[in-house]
């Protein structure tokens, strides 16, 4: 099974990010929008694991996540990974709530790798993905939805838990089904 950790968004910032999507749309091509219903906000990719291994790692994530408590999370502004001229991944930003959703990535990336996980090589940057380009679009419409989103903002939700996810890749886009939750 493909198995990932994250936060789970409110109802409210979904609602948010989904209303930014629909704003784009039709501003960038051959971008793979993500599904209001699908967002969440990624802390570990663990890939494909064998079922009989579930358990351990739902030790591994309840200890490692043991001394955190409740946070406030807020979305605020717009970017794109890996720049604007090659960009791959449109995103909303963190703020409130990166720090915290930064230091829970790298106790999970620590607790999980004596189950032979390997560590994030990469520096965590909290993020909700929007969307994922299939293919190269010229610069200036990236720095167009930049400039247009710049000021993208939602209030703050308590975030109380963390969850791994199942997720199940179908023709029409992943389904995330969650396995286990941990409570902060």
């Amino acid at each position: 099974m493909r198995l990932f950790i994250a936060l789970s968004l409110s109802p409210g910032f979904k609602k948010a990010a989904g209303a930014l999507v629909a704003r784009q749309k039709n501003a960038i091509s051959g971008v793979k929008w993500v599904k209001e219903s699908a967002m969440h906000l990624t802390l570990k990719f663990l890939g494909e694991v064998d079922a009989g291994d579930c358990g351990k790692i739902k030790e591994a994530i309840a200890a490692s996540l043991d001394s955190f408590s409740p946070f406030e999370l807020g979305l605020r502004g717009v970017g794109v990974f890996p720049s604007p001229s090659g960009a791959r991944v449109l995103w909303a930003g963190v703020s409130p709530g990166a720090e915290e959703s930064a230091a829970m990535a790298a106790a999970l990336d620590q607790g999980l790798t004596p189950l032979g996980f390997k560590a994030e090589k990469r520096k965590f940057s909290a993020h909700l993905t929007l969307g994922r380009l299939r293919y190269p679009v010229p610069e200036g419409s990236i720095r167009h939805f930049l400039e247009r989103e710049k000021d993208f903002q939602t209030g703050t939700s308590l975030i109380e838990e963390v969850v791994l996810y199942v997720s199940d890749l179908t023709p029409r886009g992943a389904i995330y089904t969650p396995l286990y939750s941990n409570r902060l």
